[in-house]
């Protein structure tokens, strides 16, 4: 095994923590068919499996399994609620994947080693330079899923922060990085087999700036906090009350647009409530409700959400007047035909559903994502015609708001369970 194939691999494990079925997939193919690809076929690694093919990881069956799970990959990473359900297996899961497809690279180049030194081999007694091929091929193959984890610890981290910000993807950032992530996956592979330390410089770099700003964004949330006057437990900025002891926050700030701490003041105490809300955090201590459920429990000062019915009612309202300026907002986009579809749909989804499908359990969000895209085909039709067009997105953002604000009221009849704090 020479130089440039471990450095592939060790490259290869950026590829695997982001997508580990397409990448073993993409890999598969390149040392099945690699041989006839000019820019590929005098690659070591390439020659190595032309002349031993590893037929259990490049054969046929292996190929159309490999392709499904990338095909189903790709897709179910563009859908928020089968996101956030996968990215709580597919840290070790492609770990898994990652230890798998690196070994059948290596066997493939172990086989091609042997065989070019097999005057070594011979000189050794008792078969040890196959023994210690093998042995420094598995050594590296634990080491390639071992580098998959914490890299994709990194990207999860890091994802994971856009998902708090925005956990039904209603401004399709997550969508939008999912898609260019495919592309890089696609062709920075290709690059990789042939140029192997370009593109371990571009991903260290990569993978380090995800690593720096989960740092940052988390280091500003902790000194956002300030300590309470009263009994000194360190309060957000955002925070009405203190989650201890529950005294007045006498200068509470503002949230930003994707619901992280502002240096602005926040707006009236009722407002600001909310506000709060809206972004899914607790409307007292501004904690990030984890749970997918109307009413919880916050983790940090035990209240529980929408129980009293008087905010759940102001709550609703505050969305109600909401509904009129968007409506008034995506009549006048659907005038611009393409463009103002796209800017109608990302200007509702952030104002009225977001708030709302937040709240909603996967199955529940899924089941009307899946009804209403049915629906809306029909909408997006009609926004292509003159005249007609003017009535497509405000009617796509009025029954979306509609189904969406009944399975929320439904969500207020059931009752919070009451887990650990902290």
């Amino acid at each position: 095994m020479n130089l440039s194939t471990i450095l592939t691999l060790l490259g290869a494990s950026g590829f695997f923590a982001s997508r580990a079925f397409t990448t073993a997939f993409l890999s598969a193919v390149c040392l099945r068919f690699g041989d006839s690809i000019p820019v590929l076929k005098n690659v070591d690694m390439i020659k190595a499996a032309a002349a031993h093919p590893p037929t259990w990881f490049t054969g046929n069956t292996s190929l159309l399994v490999l392709g499904v799970l990338a095909v189903a990959e790709i897709f179910g990473d563009k859908v928020p609620e089968l996101q956030e359900i996968l990215s709580k297996v597919n840290t070790y899961g492609k770990t898994a994947v990652a230890g798998l497809a690196s070994f059948g690279i290596i066997s493939t180049a172990d086989a091609g080693f042997i065989e070019s030194n097999t005057h070594l081999t011979a000189a050794l007694a008792g078969g040890d330079f196959v023994y210690q091929a093998g042995l420094i091929g598995s050594v590296l193959s634990v080491i390639v899923a071992g580098m998959t984890l914490g890299l994709g610890l990194i990207r999860g981290a890091a994802l994971g922060i856009l998902a708090e910000a925005d956990a039904d993807d209603s401004l399709g950032f997550r969508k939008l990085i999912s898609w260019m992530e495919d592309l890089w996956v696609a062709c920075g592979l290709f690059v990789l087999i042939i140029y192997p330390v370009v593109i371990i410089t571009v991903l260290a770099g990569c993978y380090a700036l995800l690593a720096l700003w989960r740092w940052w964004q988390h280091r500003r949330e902790e000194q956002s906090r300030q300590p309470c006057a009263k009994c000194g437990e360190l309060v957000r900025s955002a925070a009405l009350c203190c989650p201890r002891c529950a005294e007045p926050n006498p200068t509470p700030k503002g949230l930003t647009w994707l619901g992280a701490m502002d240096s602005s003041p926040a707006g009236p105490p009722e407002e600001h409530r909310l506000l709060l809300a809206t972004k899914k955090r607790c409307p007292c201590c501004a904690k990030r409700l984890p749970e997918r459920k109307v009413r919880q429990f916050c983790p940090e000062c035990g209240r529980e959400s929408f129980a009293d019915s008087e905010f759940a009612g102001a709550y609703l309202g505050h969305l109600n007047v909401r509904l009129m300026v968007v409506l008034v907002v995506c009549t006048l986009l659907s005038l611009v035909p393409v463009f103002g579809l796209i800017a109608g749909v990302l200007y509702y989804r952030a104002k009225l559903v977001s708030p709302l499908r937040c709240y909603l359990s996967f199955g529940r969000s899924f089941f009307l994502r899946m009804v209403l895209r049915c629906f809306h085909f029909a909408l997006i039709i009609f926004q292509l015609m003159p005249g007609l067009g003017a009535v497509s997105v405000p009617l796509m953002a009025l029954t979306s708001y509609l189904v969406y604000k009944g399975a929320f009221e439904s969500g207020l009849d059931e009752p919070a369970v009451k887990t650990s704090r902290r």
